[in-house]
């Protein structure tokens, strides 16, 4: 039976993986996030100097500049859903028909698939305007969306933009109504400042381009705050590895770097490869059955809420019944996994049994007290090693994850909750999301990862071959490609600062520093 789910559970890993190659990472929908807000940032203007020189170092000076980078941003991004679609380029001579042959082969996936045409359409919306400030060829690009869906609304917006920015520019009767329908945020300003640039509305005009000023000013204070704490941590993280690599390079005897053969609770380890790869796949079994069971599951909670008449906003109930809950559930199997696998009582062997309990029972005992797992809740040393810890990996899973974005060239798969987050405007709903983030999944994951699992590879095997296993177990189980290189990286941090800590309680507050940073960066980009 072990054989048969170690042979299905790697067969369901390596599907979900290869799922993924051609989904975008995280990195690149925040770039777009980053792009919008250079965008609008890229328009503030100020008398004071110290802003002034502020805005020098975050924004392009040169709008036209400004405008080929995001374009190139957005060029990525559509070359990203292209390739989902098994497209290759844009420029293919049979783009459009291609295009609608992959969108409407199948009727049973008529939704999705013309979700996929109508962001399509809205990035080409975007890739116009912005070809259009910097003076290059936008008129092809709305064609094609009219091409595309020549009775869509979104190709309605098209035909007014094309006119608008056409030589002798017309003005549409419907032009304002769907510029202020299907545009947003620095495309529906620059659109609205052509438009009333056309009609001669002066007061309409100056509107925009003061509401525009506010708009920068506000994109700046939310560029700054999300980067505050990536770089921020990152020249911490640096100086740290300064001294950390200083202090191994002369007084190596002594240095934290200093690994050793084996864990310092190996003794405590009284079982071997067997029972900690028999505990590894039954509770990834568990996962994926429970992770197939969540469709039924969330009906159910949701008959539940409706039976009761719980006034819950859409945001809360998303947050609950499809962040929080499912979680717990696929994580939460593990404990009894454990308990009940392990073959007797790490704090009792077979010579300290009571005369009156045959030796032969010890394989019925199981673990009452886990003196294998190294946890205490006295204020101490782990403190320093969870932030610590934080702060050095910051700058090592950062150059990992460009090296990730690199290889794939942006695909490989991202963290499902991006968008939910960026996007989320409740603050219990993000709360939820926090507690999730910053609380449950630290302890779930550490308590696996790093307290079962670590623990038991340093009995079999040299520290440095158990880092980078249980490292790279912890990434691979995320199921996303392009997420297994930046987070091997840091469960190898993780890893150490348990090691070296020696409680169980410094990796999970590193865990949720961590989580809690990339949340606080998302919220500043999204807000």
């Amino acid at each position: 039976m072990l054989a048969l789910l170690s042979i299905l559970s790697l067969i369901f890993i390596a599907q979900s993986l290869f799922s993924t190659v051609d989904q975008p990472q995280a990195p690149r929908l925040v770039d777009l996030l980053q792009t919008d807000l250079s965008l609008q940032a890229s328009a503030w203007k100020t008398e004071d100097q110290n802003w002034s020189g502020l805005s020098e170092i975050i924004l392009e000076k040169d709008p036209t500049k400004a405008y080929q980078q995001a374009l190139e941003s957005y060029q990525e991004a559509l070359q990203s859903n292209l390739r989902e679609l098994g497209i290759e380029s844009k420029s293919d001579a049979n783009y459009t028909q291609r295009l609608d042959t992959k969108i409407n082969k199948a009727d049973e996936q008529f939704l999705l698939n013309s979700a996929k045409k109508t962001s399509l359409n809205e990035l080409d919306l975007r890739i116009g305007i912005l070809q259009a400030l910097a003076e290059s060829e936008a008129e092809k690009t709305w064609n094609q969306i009219i091409t595309r869906s020549p009775d869509g609304d979104l190709a309605e917006t098209a035909k007014v933009l094309r006119e608008l920015w056409h030589k002798p520019s017309q003005v549409l009767p419907n032009a304002e109504a769907k510029i202020k329908e299907n545009l947003d945020r620095w495309a529906e300003s620059f659109a609205l400042e052509k438009l009333y640039q056309q009609q001669k509305r002066s007061p309409e005009l100056k509107k925009v381009l003061i509401q525009r000023q506010s708009d920068a000013y506000a994109a700046i204070e939310r560029i700054v705050k999300a980067s505050a704490v990536p770089l921020v941590g990152s020249l911490i993280g640096l100086l740290l590895w300064i001294g950390l690599l200083t202090q191994r390079l002369f007084w190596s005897s002594g240095a934290i770097l200093k690994l050793g053969d084996r864990g310092q609770n190996s003794s405590a380890i009284t079982w071997g490869a067997e029972k900690t790869w028999e505990v590894m796949v039954i509770w990834f079994s568990s996962y994926v059955v429970i992770s197939n069971l969540l469709p039924f599951l969330l009906l159910l909670i949701n008959s539940t809420v409706s039976k009761f008449e719980l006034q819950l906003s859409p945001e809360i109930f998303q947050s609950i019944a499809g962040v929080f809950v499912p979680y717990c559930l696929t994580m939460l199997p593990m404990l009894p996994i454990i308990y009940w696998s392990l073959p007797q009582s790490s704090a009792l062997s077979s010579n300290q049994l009571p005369a009156q309990l045959p030796a032969q029972s010890s394989a019925n005992l199981r673990p009452e007290s886990q003196n294998w797992l190294n946890l205490s809740f006295k204020p101490g040393r782990w403190i320093v090693w969870g932030i610590g810890g934080y702060f050095a990996a910051v700058p090592l899973v950062l150059i990992a994850s460009t090296l990730s974005e690199k290889i794939w060239h942006g695909q490989g798969g991202s963290n499902p909750l991006l968008p939910i987050l960026t996007e989320s405007q409740d603050s219990l709903a993000k709360f939820i999301f926090w507690v999730t983030l910053a609380i449950a999944a630290p302890f779930f994951e550490e308590y696996l990862f790093r307290g079962f699992f670590f623990s038991s590879l340093t009995k079999l095997m040299p520290i440095p071959f158990a880092l980078v296993l249980s490292g790279f177990c912890f990434a691979t189980v995320h199921l996303n490609l392009g997420d297994i290189i930046p987070l091997t990286v840091l469960g190898i941090v993780l890893g150490f600062v348990y090691y070296k800590s020696r409680n169980l309680l410094a990796p999970i507050l590193l865990h949720c520093l961590w989580n809690s940073a990339s949340f606080i960066s998302l919220l500043a980009l999204g807000s």
